[in-house]
């Protein structure tokens, strides 16, 4: 590459000093091209001149031809000039390789303005191969040129007015027509099969055409170009310099159908305005080629049809078989080498949608891990939003699917569920169970649920989802009435007893120990299912242990002494009361430490607060968690501070309340009529302050006492009335902020979209749309991260095969490392820098 610059280089040079040392005027033997081939590629063909026309354009070009051309074209200048002028050129070249010894050429060029004036140029040319890559060639040119007699050239002008002198012109005094001798020299250097350069120096001599002026010579013409020449394109840049002007001429060429038909362009632009655009187009058959060409001035001349050149080429010979079998094998080789990158582009395509197939599996199965450990932590709605990631990664897992049909069942009913209380507990238990297709378990662990719970207005709703889901299951687990679900379970396992079905017996008293581990009469009457069936060492144990819990157990007493056990006098220390706080109390700690990065703040200060206020009373050692409570309460202001959305109110500590005093029943009645207008004055400093949902309250309290008081009802009206504005004005505002959150949606600005669906949350905590639509866009949002992050790694390994393709292995472990750091499971980079270690090893 750098001996082709340094190439191009001097031929620059050579052209440059060549149009610098001359002074010559132009004015005869133009350059105008021949044959429409060369014309249609905008006379770019220096470099190329691989036919017949090389006797014209650079003879070097000869010794490319393999067989005898002969070539007859003729060109109609410039159509439709307003004087009807009719300028024509024409060219007749025959070209004849001599094998070994070159290749000669001949060649007439003509151009002429009909009766008025004619040039004729006789060409004798010769080219040959001086070494392997470099050719030069010869021209031999004769010259003439002739004016027609006319009225003007018999009958010249007085100098300096109208009048003629009634004789010859002295221009013509020596005759009308001039004959000269002129040379060419040519050079062409082909680097390769592909790429060319080419040298054409024109009119070395520079030969005197004047009629009568010797000092006139025709200028010196320098022509440099550039090739590069496949069986696919052709493309042509030609730098000519002649008496002071510098063109640039460029072409491009394209063949079709195994070189039958051809279409080619060219452009040239120089000095003094010089500019044209030329088209072609050529068709071969058997041993004849024809050529149009169209040349159009954009500037200079106007108003014309532009010039149009036709020509037929002969050669009398076909192509070469050897030629013709290696441009057939160079096409096949192409095609192959693109059918293989092909090939090769849709195994790595499709090695890619496999690897993201992969990573999204991989990615699908974690969201479902994670889904399953924050569900059985009671954040069902956490849960779902994990999984609508895994669903969105893996639609056709069927466990996803299946988790993500009864998580949303769950959630439209409950969110979340992280209490420390038994009836939380027993809840967790029983969604797990119906997420573990365990419906029988799960109905009858929630109707015990809402047996110590009946104001819980959620269990209710879980019952009938698994009812809705389960109907014959539910049927069977139905209370009967004036039951417990125990009191039914140990009725049941006591009639299957009686009926020798010890089997179900078992079931029975297992569900109940499963609800109350300690519940003596399921330890005891399983006890006895298992005597009935023969496991007795297992039923002496169940029965030993019915006495640990109650020793006085008469039922069990007289059961083991019918087996000649005599029972421990001892009786067994009951744990206290304290251990058994003691261990819930470590339990509920664990559970704070399993749930607590799946809460956001308000949740971690609600759940320690809940063990605190539990256990605290109970004097264990809850320090800690008070540190840890401040420590997130402090953070939780340092977040209203920073966001500015509200300021902490400061209330006053309330006075400490006077020890209890019994005193009479009519100092009852005086400290109740005190409370009664104490809470009437809270009331009213709470209407002042807004709080009219308060203030209602404390006023209902005080009506009971003063039912009869006017001014404390219409207190009240005004109250309600005034909520009833605030809630109007409420909903204004939640419309206005959701109206905008949807706007943002639609225009993809994820951020602003949250901003106003948290002032809608703020005015309504519950407000189930925003919710919602958070969700949405927090998903959204995750999704443009993971193209983003798959847009990134499919840079980073692209490269790193590139790298590695090249033998740059270290640039690719690079590259690929930064694909494992995005996705560590990706198995492609893996093995590739595995690969690329071995190698920079060798």
């Amino acid at each position: 590459m750098n001996k082709l610059i340094r190439m191009i280089i001097r031929i620059i040079l050579v052209g440059a000093i060549s149009v610098c040392v001359q002074g010559t005027c132009r004015a005869d033997f133009e350059d105008l091209g021949v044959g429409a081939r060369p014309i249609g590629m905008g006379n770019a063909y220096t470099a190329l001149a691989d036919d017949v026309n090389a006797i014209y354009y650079n003879p070097a070009g000869l010794a490319q031809l393999d067989e005898c051309q002969f070539t007859s074209g003729y060109g109609k200048l410039y159509w439709g000039l307003d004087d009807g002028s009719n300028l024509g050129s024409g060219f007749i070249g025959y070209a004849h390789p001599l094998y070994h010894w070159g290749t000669l050429g001949a060649g007439w060029v003509n151009f002429g303005l009909q009766g008025l004036y004619r040039e004729n140029s006789f060409i004798f040319s010769y080219g040959n191969r001086i070494r392997t890559r470099l050719l030069a060639g010869l021209n031999l040119k004769l010259l003439h040129k002739k004016y027609g007699k006319t009225t003007y050239t018999e009958n010249a002008l007085i100098d300096g007015g109208p009048g003629v002198t009634g004789e010859r012109d002295p221009v013509f005094s020596e005759g009308y027509s001039k004959t000269g001798f002129s040379t060419d020299l040519g050079f062409l250097y082909k680097f390769n099969r592909e790429y060319s350069l080419g040298l054409s120096l024109i009119d070395i001599n520079q030969p005197n055409m004047d009629l009568k002026d010797n000092k006139s010579k025709v200028p010196i013409g320098v022509k440099s170009g550039f090739l590069y020449n496949s069986d696919f394109l052709t493309f042509a840049f030609d730098t000519t310099f002649r008496n002071g002007d510098v063109n640039v001429h460029s072409g491009v060429e394209k063949w079709f159908a195994n070189r039958t038909f051809a279409v080619r362009a060219g452009l040239g632009v120089g000095s003094r305005s010089f500019s044209n655009l030329a088209l072609g187009a050529s068709y071969t058959k058997y041993l004849f080629q024809f050529d149009y060409a169209f040349l159009y001035p954009l500037s200079g001349i106007r108003d014309t049809y532009g010039s149009h050149r036709i020509s037929l080429t002969l050669r009398f010979a076909p192509e070469k078989e050897e030629k013709k079998k290696a441009r057939e094998e160079r096409l096949a080789k192409i095609a192959a080498e693109k059918a293989a990158r092909e090939e090769l582009a849709k195994i790595k395509e499709k090695e890619a949608k496999l690897i993201e197939e992969r990573r999204k599996i991989e990615l699908a199965r974690n969201y479902y891990r994670e889904a399953i450990e924050v569900y059985r932590n009671g954040l069902y709605s956490e849960a779902l939003g994990k999984l609508r990631f895994a669903v969105e990664l893996d639609p056709k897992r069927p466990e996803i699917q299946d988790l993500f049909k009864k998580l949303s069942s769950i959630v439209d009913v409950i969110s979340k569920e992280t209490g420390l209380e038994r009836e939380a507990e027993l809840i967790r238990s029983g969604v797990s169970y119906y997420i573990e297709d365990k419906p029988r378990k799960a109905i009858t662990t929630l109707q015990y649920a809402f047996e110590h719970a009946p104001k819980n207005k959620e269990i209710p709703r879980l019952l009938n989802v698994l009812k809705r889901e389960y109907p014959a299951i539910a049927e069977q687990e139905k209370i009967s009435a004036g039951m417990t679900l125990v009191e039914q379970k140990m009725y049941r396992a006591l009639n299957y007893l009686y009926e020798d079905r010890s089997d179900l017996a078992i079931v029975e008293c297992q569900e109940v120990l499963e609800l109350e581990p300690n519940n003596t009469l399921a330890l005891s009457r399983l006890g006895s299912a298992y005597y009935v069936i023969g496991q007795k060492e297992k039923a002496k144990e169940l029965w030993l242990k019915v006495l640990e819990i109650e020793p006085e157990n008469k039922e069990v007493l007289e059961s083991l002494r019918k087996e000649g056990i005599i029972p421990p006098k001892k009786k067994p220390k009951a744990p206290s009361r304290r251990e058994e706080m003691k261990k819930e109390f470590e339990k509920s700690q664990r559970y704070y430490r399993r749930v607590e990065n799946n809460l956001d703040i308000d949740g971690k200060i609600e759940l320690l607060q809940s063990i605190i206020d539990k256990f605290k009373p109970s004097r264990m050692d809850v320090s800690g968690l008070e540190r840890e409570l401040r420590e997130l309460k402090k953070e939780k202001e340092k977040e209203k501070i920073k966001a500015q959305q509200e300021k902490k109110e400061t209330k006053a500590p309330k006075p400490a309340l006077p020890p209890e005093v019994k005193v009479p029943s009519e100092e009852k009645v005086i400290s109740t009529r005190e409370k009664m207008e104490q809470k009437f004055s809270e009331a009213l400093s709470d209407y002042k302050k807004g709080d009219y949902n308060g203030a209602i309250a404390k006023w209902e309290e005080v009506v009971k006492v003063r039912s009869d008081d006017a001014e404390l009802k219409e207190l009240m009206e005004k109250a309600k009335a005034r909520i009833a504005k605030t809630k109007e004005k409420k909903i204004k505002e939640m419309k206005k902020h959701y109206t905008k959150a949807v706007a943002y949606y639609k225009k993809r600005r994820w951020e602003d979209a949250i901003t106003e669906l948290e002032e809608v949350l703020k005015l309504e905590p519950e407000h189930k749309q925003s919710e919602t639509l958070i969700k949405r866009i927090e998903e959204k949002i995750w999704l443009t991260a993971q193209e983003e992050r798959k847009k990134k790694m499919d840079e980073y390994y692209n490269a790193g095969l590139t790298y590695f393709q090249n033998g740059e292995y270290e640039k690719a472990i690079a590259q690929f490392e930064r694909v494992l750091n995005l996705e560590p499971i990706h198995l492609q980079a893996q093995r590739l820098i595995k690969e690329a270690k071995e190698k920079a090893k060798k």
